[in-house]
């Protein structure tokens, strides 16, 4: 869904880089900025998955939560990467419950922002 726009940002945490970046390479025609927060995610992921996520967005925002000793914002850098790229949609794959709280709010500060279904 997130092809149907002309400059989306895909947010994620943990493994949900797996379908954000197979996402990045199948969206020509599409700007995508990238946000993701994993601990240790160059360890973790490994070096090709981390730069993969380079690759496809240089300016891409990756937060280690291992390194920087806390979780960021995921809502206020979503917002304000929304607002400086003037992006159409932020698109977030998270678990559930952290799901549920940013997209709410995401929507509440008039983002206009999706996510997965959870209805299986």
């Amino acid at each position: 869904m997130a092809r149907i726009f002309k400059s989306v940002i895909l947010m994620c945490t943990g493994s949900g880089i797996g379908p954000c970046l197979y996402a990045l390479g199948h969206m020509p025609g599409t700007t995508v900025r990238l946000i993701w927060s994993a601990p240790s995610p160059r360890q973790i992921f490994g070096k090709r998955i981390y730069d993969a996520a380079l690759r496809h967005d240089r300016k891409a925002i990756i937060w280690d939560t291992k390194k920087d000793g806390r979780r960021p914002d995921v809502v206020g850098l979503a917002e304000d990467l929304y607002h400086e790229t003037n992006a159409e949609a932020v698109w977030f794959i998270s678990n559930r419950g952290l799901t549920r709280k940013v997209i709410a709010e995401l929507r509440r500060r008039k983002v206009a922002a999706y996510a997965l279904v959870f209805d299986a």
